[in-house]
């Protein structure tokens, strides 16, 4: 060392030197702090723009019902608010309501036991109104089926238990001796299936408009069928008052031939008024075979709508 010449203290630092570190250090720290939040705030934007992308790329179009027909009336000409008056039974004007809710059981307007009978046959026992009972089932078991796949978390939980022996020998100690215990084993998987883009959303939304088009399969096929078969019972019911006015009409005949053959015995009147008589009665016979032709088609068509063989019997009698 040289004598009379300071070259600096080793000892603890003077109290300025301390401050500034300090001041230093502390700027330091504000400064991450700020470039903390600001990375922060970056993220948090970054992932709102990025969900705000992804749930505007829904897979498809939201669905829009399309606006009913502008028209009033189903019918070319306007329908008339009564019908037409004829002489006879059953001959007065109707009223048509227009807009009027019918019941759901529309057939007991006409108060008819027999027909109320067979359209509850035909109901419970039709095969193509219980294929689309079936056909409805299915639609409802796939949309419940699709809403456990796509919305609620799969889990899947397997377990199994083994016996197991192991000897000293395999191991290269024959003094061990031989060990037998039982190993469990017991997994659990959980997944689910994050609908990013609205793909599964939009499967669902498929599946319930197959349920609601069902649906109305469903009401249409019932409406078809109690209509066909209300239609066909007063065709029936109309075809048999014909067989029946039929027959009364060749028993006239027949007793207004009989009447004409002895008034031809007796020379009050001519062959040729006997051959009239018979003419007309073997055209009156002509038209029951038609009749009763017509009468068979059509209890053979009750008899299928009804879920029935013509063979079966029991339909009522209209």
């Amino acid at each position: 060392l040289i004598p009379g010449r300071h070259l600096g203290s080793v000892g603890p630092n003077p109290p300025q030197t301390q401050g500034l570190r300090r001041k230093v250090v502390l700027r330091k720290i504000s400064s991450n702090k700020n470039v903390m939040m600001r990375g922060r705030r970056f993220v948090t934007l970054v992932m709102s723009g990025a969900l705000a992308i992804l749930s505007a790329c829904t897979v498809g179009p939201d669905f829009v019902r399309p606006a009913p027909p502008q028209t009033d009336r189903y019918t070319e000409t306007p329908m008339p608010d009564t019908t037409v008056e004829t002489p006879g039974m059953a001959g007065a004007a109707q009223r048509l309501e227009r807009g009027a809710d019918l019941p759901a059981q529309w057939w007991a307007l006409f108060h008819s036991e027999s027909l109320d009978s067979l359209v509850r046959a035909a109901i419970a026992d039709n095969p193509t109104l219980a294929a689309a009972q079936a056909a409805l089932r299915v639609a409802q078991e796939n949309l419940a089926a699709g809403r456990g796949e796509l919305l609620y978390p799969g889990v899947d939980a397997r377990g199994s238990a083994t016996r197991q022996k192991i000897s000293g020998s395999s191991l290269g100690a024959p003094g061990i001796g031989t060990s037998l215990f039982t190993l469990y084993n017991a997994n659990v998987g959980v997944s689910y299936l994050l609908d990013v883009f609205g793909r599964e959303r939009r499967e669902i939304e498929g599946l319930e408009s197959l349920v609601d088009y069902q649906k109305y399969q469903l009401v249409g096929a019932h409406l078809a069928l109690t209509s066909n078969v209300v239609t066909t019972a007063v065709h029936e019911a109309a075809v048999r008052a014909q067989v029946r006015s039929t027959n009364e009409i060749i028993a006239a005949q027949e007793r207004q031939l009989q009447v004409v053959e002895r008034q031809f015995q007796l020379g009050a009147v001519s062959r040729s008024d006997v051959l009239a008589q018979q003419t007309q009665l073997a055209q009156t016979k002509a038209t029951l075979p038609v009749l009763e032709r017509d009468l068979a088609r059509t209890r053979h068509q009750l008899a299928a709508l009804a879920g029935r063989l013509p063979s079966d019997g029991g339909l009522p009698q209209l």
